[in-house]
Formats: C-alpha cells, sequence, structure tokens
C-alpha cells in the first residue's frame, strides 16, 4: 500500500514538474516575441508546438506562428488551422481579423471585407469589433462601394461604439472628399482636430492640408489660409507643410494592429509625368528584418529588387518590364527557379 501511495505521490510531482516545463516554454517564447526577437521566438514557438501538441497554449502558439511566417500561404494555412480547430472561440475570431488585415495589406480587398464581415455578424462581443468596421471601411472604400459605406458607418454609431470612432470618421471623410462633399468633410474633420490631443492614430497634418483643400475648392480663402497657417505652426517639418501649394493628393490609410500610428501619404504632383512599368510583389511584411534578408538574398542572386512601404507593411518587389506580358513571363520563370509560389503581378510607378 505504501508503494502505490509513494508511486502516485512521484506522477504527481512529475506531472506538476511537466506542467510548469511546459509553461515555462511558453513564457519564455513570448519574451522573445514581446521583445521583438523574432527569429528566436519563432523557433520557440516551433519547438513548443512540436513538444507540446495538446498545449492548453497550443492555439494562441499557432497565432503567434501564423503573424511571423515569411510565407503568406504558411500563414493563412495556419489562420485557417486556428479556425477549424477552435470554432466559436475568440481565437477563431483573432485568426479571422488578422487574416483579413493580411488580406488587405496584400490589396484582396474582398477577402478582407468578407473576414470583417464574419467578426461583425458572428463574434460582435469580440475586441475585434471596432476594428473589424474600420477594415471594412477601408476596403469598401478602396472598392468604391460607397453606399455600403454609408450604411456601415451609420450603423457603427448606432451600436454605441467609440473606440475607433475619429479612426472611422477619417476614412469615411476620404470617401466624401472623393465624391466632392467639401462642406461635409470640413465638419468632420474639424470634430477629429478637436480631440487631437488624445489622438494618436490619425496622422494629424493630412487632416489640416484636407482641410486647407476643402476650403479652396469652396472659394472660401480665409478658410484656405488659417488651416494652411495652422499647419505650417503646428508640424513645420510636415510633408504636408513643405509642399502646402500641392492640391493633388493620393492617401493611403492603414492602420496598425497594436499602438503604432502608420498612417502614410503620399503626394504626386499632376506637373510631374510618372513614368509606368510592371512589376512582381512576392512579399508584405510586418517584420522589417525579415523583409531585409529576402531583399538581400535576391540581389546576391542579381535580381532588380526593390520595397515600399505601405502603411505597416514593408512590401518587396522583383523586376522592372515596360509590358505586362514581359512582366508575366518573367513571374513564372523566377517562381519556378526560386520556388516562390506567393506573387501579385503589379503596375507600377517612379
Amino acid at each position: 500500500m505504501k508503494i502505490k501511495i509513494f508511486i502516485i505521490i512521484l506522477l504527481f510531482i512529475s506531472f506538476l514538474g511537466y506542467g510548469q516545463d511546459e509553461e515555462k516554454y511558453y513564457l519564455s517564447a513570448m519574451e522573445a516575441y514581446n521583445t521583438k526577437n523574432f527569429d528566436r521566438a519563432k523557433i520557440l514557438f516551433e519547438e513548443f508546438n512540436t513538444k507540446y501538441p495538446d498545449s492548453k497554449y497550443k492555439p494562441s502558439v499557432l497565432l503567434k506562428l501564423a503573424e511571423l511566417q515569411t510565407d503568406f500561404f504558411i500563414s493563412e494555412k495556419l489562420f485557417n488551422q486556428v479556425m477549424k480547430d477552435y470554432k466559436d472561440t475568440e481565437y477563431e475570431a483573432e485568426a479571422i481579423f488578422e487574416l483579413g488585415r493580411i488580406y488587405f495589406g496584400r490589396g484582396e480587398h474582398l477577402k478582407c471585407q468578407e473576414n470583417m464581415d464574419k467578426i461583425i455578424n458572428k463574434f460582435s462581443n469580440t475586441v475585434w469589433i471596432e476594428p473589424a468596421y474600420y477594415y471594412y471601411l477601408l476596403s469598401l472604400n478602396v472598392q468604391g462601394k460607397y453606399q455600403e459605406m454609408e450604411k456601415l458607418y451609420k450603423e457603427y454609431f448606432e451600436k454605441g461604439f467609440y473606440l475607433y470612432k475619429n479612426r472611422i470618421k477619417n476614412v469615411y471623410a476620404d470617401m466624401k472628399f472623393k465624391n466632392g462633399a467639401y462642406e461635409e468633410c470640413i465638419l468632420i474633420y474639424k470634430d477629429i482636430l478637436a480631440e487631437k490631443d488624445n489622438e494618436k492614430y490619425i496622422y494629424i497634418p493630412q487632416i489640416y492640408k484636407r482641410l486647407a483643400i476643402c476650403y479652396e475648392k469652396l472659394k472660401d480663402v480665409n478658410g484656405k489660409n488659417k488651416y494652411e497657417y495652422d499647419l505650417k505652426q503646428f508640424y513645420p517639418n510636415s510633408i504636408e507643410a513643405k509642399n502646402i501649394t500641392d492640391t493633388a493628393e493620393e492617401i493611403k490609410i492603414i492602420e496598425d494592429k497594436k499602438d503604432i500610428p502608420v498612417y502614410k501619404n503620399f503626394i504626386k504632383k499632376e506637373t510631374v509625368e510618372r513614368k509606368i512599368f510592371y512589376t512582381i510583389q512576392i512579399g508584405a511584411f510586418t517584420n522589417e528584418r525579415f523583409a531585409q534578408q529576402t531583399v538581400d538574398k535576391l540581389k546576391n542572386k542579381n535580381y532588380n529588387v526593390f520595397t515600399k512601404q505601405d502603411g505597416k507593411f514593408i512590401k518587396v518587389y522583383v523586376g522592372r518590364f515596360d509590358t505586362k506580358e514581359d512582366v508575366e513571363k518573367f513571374a513564372n520563370d523566377f517562381s519556378k527557379k526560386e520556388k516562390i509560389i506567393s506573387y501579385l503581378i503589379k503596375q507600377a510607378w517612379d
């Protein structure tokens, strides 16, 4: 009897030790992730997934692994695994949202819209609900689906949401601006400026410039001069202040999933002739180190490689071709030679 009790105690102690090892391993991987040692974090999460296949931490590990991938299709596969294995949980909601956010970064706006629609209709009680409205509106705006934007914008505020209200207003104002509703734009932009001191997710110089343009379109010289003056006073080193006379502009609005404002603004001058060319996009990275590794690897093979920052994404491109036929032929040969199956053919300009 004493022997049996002793064995049970040993087994219990071993079980406790196993659980502690599992937790320490997971916390070690998370520490590497939180300190931005992403290469180390990826290795630790992969090892953890192999060593503890039935762990309570597995869904979190799979989500982190999906985020840390440099191959989109592997990332997509991992997110889909979470959706399948952890159905009707917050893990499924996070996987749907994060995959939708990546779709947006890749320019697959319809897929992004579909994912955000799932969050709104199935996971409205999760933390992903407000950012889902935001990305849904961004996707609709890019696609020119303005009537749907009107409906979704109204729905957001009717439901009493507020955490993303200024970001939502900014996207909506962008739509109104494109459609020449300058008086409505002015009201919205002024609302945003009223809270600018507490707003770290909006690129404020752009708001001042938009207001100046709106007043100019309405032939209100005093309003135009006021906001141009304020822009120069408050943000003298901004590109908007330095290009104050440029009224033609193109805006891209993308938001980081955490706490970094990543609005990216491009100023274009209509008087400058743009040289059009074709290229292939082989990646959209959130990790600068991963992006640079890809660039270095291909440059060492004498490929023409360049990158463009698009919000939180660093997009990697290969080749510059005069015709679509030339880039399609190159893309086919390149993907076979380098074993890269994830690419997008893009039209670009200098």
